[in-house]
C-alpha cells in the first residue's frame, strides 16, 4: 500500500469515528431518518419523565415499592427513580406535552418527526408507522418481508421494537408469535432480543430508563433484572426462552423461520 494511499485509508477511519462509531450501539443502520427519530425518542422520554414526576404518579410507585420489595431496598429504587427522571427530563424545555398521570398527550411537533423519519425510510419509523394492520394475506408477506429486512439490517432499535408491532397486529401468530394481540410478552421478548444482541440495556440505557419510569425496578442493573424483578421468575423464564430461541435462529440466519406462521387453534394462519 502506497503512502497516499494509506494516508487517505487513515482520514476515511477518523471520519467514521467522529460520525458513525462513536454513536451507540442503538443508531446501527442510520440512514436520512435516524436523526429525526433519535430526537422523537428524545422528546418521548421528556413524556416519561414529567409523568412520573406527578406526586400521584410517584404515590403509586412508591405503593408498589411497599407491596413488593424489601425495606432494605427502598433506598436505592428510590435513587435510580429519580435519576433516571433526572436524565430523562434533560432539554425538555419548549415542548407542548400535556401530561396527566395516565397518559399523554405528545407535541404535534413531536408525533410528526415520527412521520417525516419515515418518509425518510428509516426502518424503526416505518415500523412504527407503516406496519399494516390487515391480515390480508398480500399485507402479510409485505409485513414478513419489512420484518425480516430490519433483522438483516442489524439495527438495533428497530429490531428492540419488533415486539410493539406484532403486538399491536391483529394477530401476531401469522408473524411467528404464540401470543394475542396486545400481549407484552412479545414486547418484552424482542426488546431482551435487541438487548443481546448489542443494544445498551443496562443501567442509565433508554430501555431501562422507560421500563423503570413505568413500573418499577430502578435499580436492576439492566433491563433483564427489571423484568424479572416486576413480573416474577415464571414469567422471565418464559421470555427468556423465546429469546434464546429467536437469536439463535437470528444468529443461524433462519430469516424465513423467524417469523413463520404458528398454527394455533382458534384464528387465522397464512
Amino acid at each position: 500500500m502506497t503512502l497516499s494511499r494509506l494516508l487517505v485509508l487513515t482520514a476515511v477511519v477518523a471520519l467514521w469515528l467522529l460520525t458513525g462509531g462513536a454513536r451507540a450501539a442503538d443508531t446501527i443502520g442510520m440512514d436520512a431518518g435516524r436523526d429525526l427519530v433519535l430526537r422523537y425518542l428524545h422528546e418521548i422520554d421528556c413524556g416519561y419523565a414529567a409523568r412520573a414526576a406527578l406526586p400521584e404518579n410517584n404515590a403509586r410507585f412508591e405503593a408498589k415499592l411497599l407491596e413488593r420489595m424489601p425495606p432494605a431496598q427502598y433506598m436505592a429504587e428510590r435513587s435510580a427513580r429519580a435519576q433516571a427522571v433526572s436524565r430523562r427530563s434533560s432539554a425538555c424545555e419548549g415542548l407542548g406535552h400535556q401530561v396527566r398521570d395516565v397518559s399523554i398527550q405528545y407535541d404535534a411537533s413531536t408525533t410528526a418527526l415520527l412521520q417525516q423519519a419515515a418518509l425518510a425510510g428509516d426502518r424503526y419509523a416505518r415500523l412504527q408507522s407503516d406496519f399494516p394492520a390487515s391480515d390480508d394475506p398480500a399485507a402479510v408477506a409485505r409485513a414478513r418481508t419489512q420484518l425480516q429486512e430490519i433483522v438483516q439490517s442489524g439495527d438495533l432499535l428497530a429490531i428492540g421494537d419488533i415486539g410493539w408491532a406484532l403486538a399491536r397486529s391483529r394477530h401476531p401468530r401469522l408473524y411467528g408469535s404464540d401470543t394475542n394481540n396486545g400481549d407484552m410478552q412479545v414486547i418484552d421478548t424482542w426488546m431482551l432480543v435487541a438487548c443481546e444482541l448489542g443494544l445498551d440495556c443496562g443501567s442509565g440505557s433508554r430501555p431501562l430508563d422507560r421500563w423503570c419510569l413505568t413500573l418499577w425496578g430502578c435499580a436492576q442493573p439492566d433491563l433483564a433484572g427489571a423484568i424479572r424483578a416486576v413480573h416474577g421468575e415464571a414469567y422471565f423464564l418464559k421470555v427468556d426462552a423465546q429469546r434464546r430461541a429467536l437469536v439463535a435462529q437470528i444468529r443461524n440466519r433462519d430469516l424465513q423461520g423467524l417469523f413463520a406462521p404458528v398454527v394455533a387453534t382458534t384464528g387465522p394462519a397464512a
